[in-house]
C-alpha cells in the first residue's frame, strides 16, 4: 500500500474537509476502519468472521437459522455500533 501512495492521497483528499475538528477526524477514522475490517471493528460483523460463523454453525443445525439476518446483523448492531460510539467517546475525552 505504501508504494502505491494511496494512503497519502486519501489523507490529503480529506484533510481540507476535516480541518481542525478532532471529533470528525476520530469518527471518520473509526468508520473507515469499520469498513476495511481493521482491528476488532469490522471483523465482528463480517459474514466470514469467527464471531459470526461459530454461532451460525450451532444455531443452524435445524436448518431454520439465517446466517446474515440472525447472526451477522445482530452482531453488527450490538457489538460494532457500541464500539464506534465508545471509541469515539474515548478519542474525545482521553
Amino acid at each position: 500500500m505504501s508504494r502505491s501512495g494511496l494512503p497519502d492521497s486519501l489523507v490529503n483528499s480529506v484533510v481540507h474537509l476535516i480541518g481542525d475538528s478532532k471529533a470528525l477526524a476520530a469518527l471518520l477514522m473509526l468508520l473507515v476502519s469499520l469498513f476495511v475490517t481493521a482491528a476488532a471493528l469490522g471483523d465482528a460483523g463480517s459474514p466470514a468472521s469467527d464471531s459470526t460463523l461459530g454461532p451460525t454453525a450451532g444455531l443452524g443445525v435445524d436448518g431454520q437459522h439465517d446466517h446474515i439476518w440472525d447472526t451477522v446483523v445482530p452482531t453488527f448492531i450490538h457489538f460494532n455500533i457500541p464500539l464506534v460510539i465508545f471509541g469515539w467517546l474515548a478519542a474525545m475525552f482521553l
